[in-house]
């Protein structure tokens, strides 16, 4: 007797192989999500340890899986002070993925790129310099302030921070984080970002983990874009 196998049963079949045989850290986070959309606990405890296995070989897409599961409880007991801590490694994966990959950009730019993330010193000057260009245009208070009240998400994002640090103005925690997170929501990722932050050094790390996973989740749309992925 002939038995016949649907091409689907002979895709996952090979991704099995590569992951279970031959531990390829792509192959694990597919075959991961596939046992994820079982939705059942046996499935999710599979899924759970496939994404850490994937993870640890520094496949930012399985890092991000990895907080989800963590932030749900999907395969792993609930704890969001891990979720936080492989947010965050994704996000420093997703760096390591715009540096070691071709890039549309060009090569000097990609150089350029390497060379802000690996020399402090050329860091610091490439970031004082936006900053004097900033301060000579329309970076003033009053201006920030106008554009963040018409719905600027950006704006919002400068006003919160300085609220936060008093600049230009009286320090008010409280009015900073309600501009960090109208920033938020009008989808900036820097107002996500400092609001992650801001949650996280207060140990509230229910809330951290919500906005470093909305920070990651758009970083990586970034970088698919970016790499034409």
């Amino acid at each position: 007797m002939k038995v016949e196998y649907s091409e689907q049963f002979k895709k996952l079949i090979k991704v099995w192989d590569k992951a279970v045989i031959r531990k390829e850290k792509h192959a694990q986070y597919t075959l991961a999500s596939f046992y994820l959309k079982l939705q059942t606990e046996a499935a999710d405890k599979k899924a759970f340890d496939l994404y850490k296995k994937s993870a640890k070989q520094r496949c930012t897409e399985a890092m991000y899986a990895l907080g989800i599961c963590y932030e749900l409880g999907k395969g792993v007991r609930r704890n969001y002070y891990q979720a936080v801590h492989w947010y965050i490694c994704t996000d420093e994966n997703i760096t390591n993925d715009i540096m070691n990959n071709p890039d549309p950009i060009g090569d000097a730019a990609q150089a350029a790129i390497r060379r802000y993330f690996e020399d402090e010193e050329f860091a610091e000057f490439v970031d004082e310099t936006l900053d004097n260009e900033k301060d000579e245009t329309d970076d003033s208070f009053a201006a920030d302030k106008e554009a963040a009240w018409s719905g600027d998400a950006e704006a919002q994002n400068r006003l919160g921070h300085r609220y936060f640090h008093g600049n230009g103005t009286q320090q008010d925690i409280v009015q900073a984080i309600h501009w960090y997170r109208e920033s938020a929501k009008g989808g900036c990722e820097a107002g996500m970002l400092h609001l992650a932050e801001y949650y996280r050094n207060r140990k509230q790390y229910k809330e951290a983990a919500k906005w470093y996973r909305q920070y990651v989740e758009a970083k990586i749309k970034w970088r698919n874009e970016r790499l034409g992925w």
